[in-house]
């Protein structure tokens, strides 16, 4: 549908002051708009307009969806990587403290046993 641009873009040549009364700009054989007119005149173009806006909207917000749906994949790999990191960290902890406790316990042994030597030294 054919839109029909407005050879002026002055509003108040689109209206007259009051409905009934002389147009602003009179040319040969213009007929003066009222409001009410022009507002009516722009109905068939609203239902047009919503669906086009509504199109657009839709299409960017399925844009956005999809790029958060693929943000929010990106975060959930990183978070399942940062989780397996902190599962080995983890186990790496377990691991040395066992070390530890081993070496104490054998540095337990060997002091014991200078000990039982030093006695046996004294005698």
């Amino acid at each position: 549908m054919p839109r029909n641009k407005p050879q002026s873009t002055k509003v108040s040549d689109f209206f007259s002051p009051a409905k009934g009364e002389a147009p602003m700009s009179q040319g040969a054989g213009n007929k003066a708009l009222t409001k009410d007119d022009f507002l009516a005149s722009l109905r068939p173009f609203k239902a047009e307009l919503r669906e086009e806006l509504t199109a657009e909207l839709r299409s960017a917000l399925e844009a956005l969806q999809s790029g958060v749906t693929g943000h929010l994949t990106s975060l959930q790999a990183g978070v399942e990587s940062v989780g397996t990191s902190t599962l080995d960290l983890e186990t790496q902890v377990l691991e040395l403290k066992q070390q530890k406790m081993e070496r104490r316990q054998q540095c337990w042994v060997y002091r014991k046993k200078m000990e039982t030597m030093a006695v046996r030294c004294r005698r």
